[in-house]
């Protein structure tokens, strides 16, 4: 639809990443972005509203578009403060299950400039009741069938995984 609008002789105003097409003399139709689907397209009573409604969406989405960008920003600096923290021999843990609670602790066996290659270490478990008790990892104590898993980086820890603060962990089976 957007690549047809470019193709007839309308009327076109483009602000921020937006494109909006006056249709005609009360209508107009917009697209944000690289977006094919309009998210809006709408009839107005005069044009004097059409045009307000116009800039209204524009100023809106120029605020939104600035509030993307500080958060990606700010989501850099977190992310690269995360990628100096991070060392070789840190322990991450994924906990996961449906009915209980399983979790696998990680161990950093290398680091690379936005990664980190884990493997999967033992775990010392205890139970604390019926099929459920408190559990930490071994460090340098890795599972003979653990295989070396990369995974990124990202402003919270790595993907899937999250960092173990040295506190035991609840894990529950459901048989």
């Amino acid at each position: 639809m957007r690549n047809y609008m470019r193709t007839q002789n309308l009327e076109t105003i483009e602000a921020a990443d937006l494109e909006i097409f006056i249709t005609g003399e009360h209508t107009a139709m917009g697209f944000a972005g690289r977006s094919r689907k309009s998210f809006f397209n709408y009839r107005f009573n005069s044009r004097e509203r059409m045009m307000e409604y116009i800039n209204t969406i524009i100023e809106k989405r120029t605020e939104t578009l600035k509030i993307k960008e500080e958060m990606k920003k700010e989501q850099a600096a977190k992310k690269a403060e995360m990628i100096k923290n991070i060392k070789v021999g840190d322990i991450f843990y994924r906990s996961w299950g449906y009915e209980q609670t399983n979790v696998d602790f990680y161990q950093v066996v290398r680091k690379t400039k936005s990664s980190v290659v884990v493997r999967e270490v033992a775990q010392n478990r205890t139970e604390t009741g019926w099929a459920q008790g408190r559990c930490s990892a071994v460090k340098d104590s890795f599972l003979q069938s653990s295989k070396e898993e990369l995974k990124r980086i990202n402003a919270y820890g790595c993907t899937g995984l999250s960092k173990w603060d040295g506190q035991e962990l609840h894990w529950s089976a459901y048989h």
